[in-house]
């Protein structure tokens, strides 16, 4: 034992490790694939999140219907017209943006759970009166006139509501998620809005099989929507007990609310460790004994430390640089950019080309009427498998071998499959193509995509700037392309395809020269 008022070597060592645990943060480790627990884990968090999933999946569901039934409502407000629909269609995602930025600044300052909550309002209410509309059949030219205007200003409402939902089900889940089955948990919220797909391609085909035409026409349409009140009212009393995110609250709501708690909070903490620092320098030596227990201490802390950081994976791993106002614009042009084949795959590949198939072949009734339908009702259930097994490689493998992958694929089969099915309408190549392949890469690249999309921006901005780009980018490529391609097709039969391949060739640039540099490094397991 040193002698008393000497300092040893190992007093030294002790002081600059308990220095050390008390100024610097410890760093995080890398971020490793380690299937312990992986899926029991994975599991029990959508255990405990179920209730945003089953609202993803309603809203889908209410959304989708409207394009699954294009037919009778272009009857009913549009004297058959399909491309006037389309833009009716088109006009919610116009309004996406809106919802998207209006909700998020709501998200960004009272919190994920109020925005949730609104949007889904919005969902509801709008769809379910889509369904009690008069319409020129029903109510001849004055009710057909006031039903088209009630109309446009419902879709606009969803519009907004939908925007809003978006961002509120991919951002509340992110931020809920450990990192480590973050891919599995962005593979369930695809599932949950798969399954809307799926539900409204189901109601529609049996409609369409048990219904004559006529009857689809008059009334049959509108059973969809108005039965959606029932499950609508269930939603949004189960919305009421989601919790707030524990993202927001440390990192959003704080430093919006308690910038100067934050100050003062700093200025009593360097007193205290100016305090404790004096303190230290007038105490006595420590012995060996009592600097080995120390030390087993702080190794004792530092494991736990590792292994809570292996459990969520939130903050520790996502660190952003400071960004400016033009940077933080420059992502959102780049997740516009980066959403644009994701979108056209969406609605051109996965929805408008049951609608362009019925019309290249002359026959809105009988074998394609009935048939095709059910072909989109196999797309969806193969996108549900899918999106779950897409966000299992992100976390094995990371979103950087993920999008490309995908998206490499939609540019390699969009085109071909719409070239071949302009010339031969067969059922074998309508199952393999619209059916299979186009349910496969549309279940999956939605997994990817909604993890790039939160990931490219910190907390405080990550609402806004996701609900606007997004939309833009849904809105743009996905809502009107349907209408994009109808307009081009009298000079371009192959539009749907050509419009398929150039948007991935631009998602696939954007990637490879920015949004990969910009992803957190995270990514790099």
């Amino acid at each position: 034992m040193a002698p008393q008022g000497t300092t040893t070597t190992e007093d030294y060592d002790v002081e600059e490790k308990l220095i050390q645990r008390e100024t610097k943060p410890q760093s995080s480790p890398p971020l490793k694939w380690k299937p312990e627990g992986y899926w029991s884990d994975s599991y029990d968090f959508i255990e405990k999140n179920w209730v945003a999933l089953l609202a993803n999946s309603f809203e889908w569901f209410e959304f989708a219907t409207f394009a699954y039934l294009v037919e009778p409502i272009s009857q009913n407000f549009a004297a058959g017209d399909h491309i006037i629909v389309w833009f009716i269609f088109s006009l919610a995602f116009l309004c996406r943006p809106i919802g998207g930025s209006v909700i998020g600044s709501i998200g960004d300052y009272f919190g994920r759970k109020p925005a949730f909550w609104v949007a889904s309002i919005c969902v509801v209410a709008s769809t379910c009166l889509q369904g009690a509309l008069p319409t020129y059949i029903v109510g001849g030219e004055k009710w057909g006139q006031t039903g088209l205007a009630l109309l446009l200003i419902l879709r606009i409402t969803q519009g907004i509501g939908i925007g809003g939902e978006v961002g509120s089900g991919i951002i509340y889940l992110m931020e809920t998620s450990a990192r480590r089955y973050v891919g599995m948990t962005m593979g369930w919220l695809g599932v949950s809005g798969g399954l809307g797909f799926l539900m409204a391609s189901m109601v529609a085909a049996t409609l369409n099989s048990a219904l004559t035409k006529d009857q689809m026409n008059v009334w049959g349409w509108r059973i969809p929507f108005l039965v959606a009140i029932i499950p609508g009212i269930a939603v949004l009393y189960l919305l009421n007990g989601l919790q707030e995110t524990e993202i927001f609250e440390e990192e959003v709501h704080h430093s919006h609310h308690h910038e100067s708690g934050q100050n003062a909070s700093q200025g009593q903490s360097n007193a205290a460790n100016k305090q404790q620092q004096e303190q230290a320098g007038t105490e006595s030596t420590q012995t060996t004994e009592s600097a080995g227990e120390v030390e087993v201490e702080i190794n004792s802390e530092q494991e736990q430390a590792q292994k809570e950081q292996s459990q969520t994976r939130h903050r520790t791993h996502l660190t952003y640089p400071d960004i400016s106002a033009s940077q933080g614009a420059f992502r959102m042009l780049v997740l516009f950019l980066l959403l644009a084949g994701a979108a056209s795959w969406w609605y051109v590949g996965c929805v408008y080309v049951f609608d362009w198939l019925k019309e290249i072949s002359g026959s809105e009734t009988g074998y394609l009427r009935s048939h095709l339908l059910w072909v989109a009702v196999i797309q969806n259930v193969v996108s549900l498998p899918t999106a779950l097994y897409s966000g299992y490689l992100v976390d094995r493998y990371g979103v950087k071998f993920t999008y490309p992958m995908i998206m490499g694929a939609i540019f390699l089969t969009g085109l071909p499959f719409f070239a071949i099915l302009y010339t031969t309408q067969s059922l074998a190549v309508i199952l393999i193509g619209p059916g299979l392949i186009f349910g496969i890469c549309g279940g999956a690249i939605g997994t990817a995509t909604s993890i790039m999309s939160s990931d490219l921006f910190p907390p405080a901005l990550r609402h806004r700037a996701l609900g606007l780009s997004y939309n833009l980018s849904i809105c743009m490529f996905g809502g009107l392309g349907p209408a994009w391609v109808e307009l081009m097709r009298p000079t371009l039969p192959l539009a749907g395809g050509y419009f398929l391949a150039v948007t991935a060739a631009v998602s696939l640039a954007t990637y490879h020269m920015y949004a990969e540099e910009m992803l957190p490094k995270t990514h790099d397991i």
